[in-house]
């Protein structure tokens, strides 16, 4: 398997977000296992996430958004209401798939959400190995993403209207100086992919307010074209769940998990002992283990 650095997406280069040095990634002992044992992660397609709605709300506000702006000016705003209605109602659009941490090691509604009773836990990333991880590509994937490019970041969510439009705000305005400048003559090229750009970087960050206190981070890749990066599939609930795998180990072997927080748990003794038999076997034996401190049963 070839293995393919993807690169960081210059959209969102300026945007300064310092990621905390561990990010948490709530799941199962089993899950665990399988990224101690390969040192990848897997990052799903956004379309079948839990909640289904977040690319369709994210495109909403921009839409709204973009309305505002172009009230007064009757040249742009037809020029943007055509790009934004061919965004809105795209159904096929561009690849994006996407893994979810928290800033927080021990929360409550994340074990409650996201864990299975008894065997949950909280795996603490090394964030920069986050930042730096790589693409498990195919060779056939390989080759094509040399000319197709593949974007990745690692960004914190934002919830509420204020943080949306801080996020987007310097985008929306560089979107609508170049649709400005070529309204008059009616080649809307560049700025049609700028709009495209805006809507495959805010849509994966964009959540609605209720979700506020999952204080999560996304690595997010996306890809403008369907044949890369290379796909794997699982089962889920009651449909095949397309996913790409991430190599966080090959930079940081040592320390690519920083902790593992051990949810509530009916023998948190024994499961202590077997997450770190589990870490010092596979060489990360400078990773901290941990129990949640909040008593709660679940069993």
């Amino acid at each position: 398997m070839t293995v393919q650095r993807v690169p960081i997406n210059p959209l969102v280069k300026h945007l300064h977000q310092t990621p905390p040095p561990v990010l948490y990634h709530y799941t199962s002992m089993d899950v665990l296992e399988k990224i101690t044992s390969t040192g990848a992660i897997w990052a799903c397609d956004i379309d079948f996430l839990n909640d289904s709605s977040e690319y369709v709300n994210a495109k909403a506000f921009i839409k709204e958004e973009l309305e505002k702006r172009t009230v007064h000016d009757d040249v742009l705003r037809d020029l943007v209401s055509s790009q934004v209605g061919q965004m809105y109602h795209e159904l096929d659009h561009p690849d994006v798939f996407v893994t979810s941490f928290s800033k927080d090691g021990d929360s409550l509604p994340q074990w409650r959400g996201y864990c299975p009773t008894g065997l949950g836990l909280a795996i603490g990333f090394n964030s920069w190995a986050l930042k730096v991880g790589e693409l498990e590509l195919s060779p056939a994937a390989a080759f094509s993403s040399k000319e197709q490019p593949i974007a990745t970041s690692l960004l914190q969510c934002v919830y509420t209207e204020k943080q949306k439009l801080k996020l987007i705000g310097a985008h929306i305005a560089s979107y609508l100086g170049v649709a400005r400048r070529e309204a008059p003559r009616g080649d809307p090229f560049g700025s049609g992919r700028l709009l495209q750009n805006l809507t495959l970087f805010c849509c994966p960050l964009f959540k609605d307010e209720s979700f506020q206190e999952e204080r999560e981070w996304r690595l997010t890749v996306r890809s403008l074209f369907r044949d890369v990066p290379d796909r794997h599939f699982r089962t889920g609930r009651s449909m095949l769940v397309p996913f790409i795998k991430i190599d966080v180990k090959r930079n940081y072997s040592l320390d690519f998990i920083k902790e593992v927080v051990i949810g509530p748990a009916p023998n948190r003794d024994l499961a202590y002992m077997g997450v770190k038999r589990l870490l010092n076997a596979r060489g990360l034996s400078r990773a901290e283990v941990r129990s949640s401190s909040i008593p709660y049963r679940m069993w």
